[in-house]
């Protein structure tokens, strides 16, 4: 007995999946395991994503003031504005400031990894589904498959972990 696979919104965008590509030959067990993982796959993928943004911007928050500030108060001292130069200094000073003592943003590409390894992990699980044969070796592959996801997700949970309390930025439990 098959499972209908009508699409499935992830996301909340909206955007909808179909798992059609799953055959009739996998058992209703395996078929809804493997759909959940896709699923949570997507939502760290996506909740990645976010993060890798986030800190992007907040990798920039600082420099970016902190480098029109300069130039600009040198432009300002060559013209002799002794207010305007002491003001933006002192801005650029105090950006420079709080971004060496709360340096933020410096897990963007940590994040970037991580989505792709999901990623390529979310298609790991379509093509093991994809390509598995019917018989009786199929349980020991869907198992297979299923540790070998487990394990993906962990080793990818561990170096999350590592860089966020590495760089005293843990946000996630």
């Amino acid at each position: 007995m098959s499972v209908p696979m009508s699409p499935v919104s992830l996301d909340g965008s909206g955007k909808k999946h179909d798992y059609s590509f799953i055959p009739d030959h996998i058992p209703t067990e395996y078929r809804r395991q493997f759909i959940a993982e896709l699923e949570d796959l997507e939502r760290w993928a996506m909740a990645n994503t976010d993060d890798a943004r986030r800190d992007a911007i907040w990798f920039w928050s600082m420099k970016i003031p902190a480098v029109l500030a300069s130039s600009f108060a040198g432009v300002f001292g060559y013209l002799d504005l002794k207010v305007a130069t002491l003001i933006t200094g002192a801005t650029g000073s105090v950006c420079v400031i709080i971004d060496g003592l709360n340096p933020r943003g410096a897990l963007r590409n940590t994040h970037v990894r991580a989505v792709h390894d999901l990623r390529r992990l979310q298609n790991e699980i379509k093509q093991g589904l994809r390509y598995s044969k019917p018989g009786k070796d199929l349980p020991e592959h869907l198992e297979s498959l299923a540790r070998h996801v487990q394990s993906e997700q962990s080793r990818i949970s561990e170096y999350l972990r590592e860089a966020e309390t590495a760089l005293g930025g843990a946000r996630h439990p």
